[in-house]
């Protein structure tokens, strides 16, 4: 019993440091953990709001008036593509007709200068 046991100033420093510094991170992960748990919490009550709001605008019937408002406009909007595309056929039957004439016409320029004219 003579033998007397001697405590390293600086291992048990050293230990504390290390056990402060596991502690430390022990608590952070379980802030993060819980701030995770939150917002998983938020997410599922917005999704579940989303839901909610989408089931009612799904089961909300057109009023009528807007519904035959829409069904002018699409009639107005169909109307005016027709028209714009009789106009764009017309356009290119013009554009057709004038280079056909003009290839007649390098045809015979080509002719002309070939034959010296």
């Amino acid at each position: 019993m003579g033998e007397e046991r001697r405590i390293d100033p600086m291992a048990l420093s050293e230990e504390l440091d290390i056990t402060v510094i596991l502690e430390e991170q022990k608590k952070a992960e379980e802030i993060v953990q819980e701030a995770k748990k939150k917002a998983e919490a938020i997410l599922e009550e917005a999704r579940s709001a989303a839901r909610e709001i989408l089931g009612k605008a799904q089961q909300v019937e057109m009023d009528p008036e807007a519904k035959k408002m829409l069904e002018e406009e699409e009639r107005k909007i169909k109307d005016s593509l027709s028209q714009y595309e009789r106009q764009l056929d017309e356009d290119l039957k013009r554009i057709k007709e004038k280079l056909t004439s003009n290839r007649e016409q390098f045809k015979k320029i080509i002719v002309e200068m070939f034959l010296g004219r």
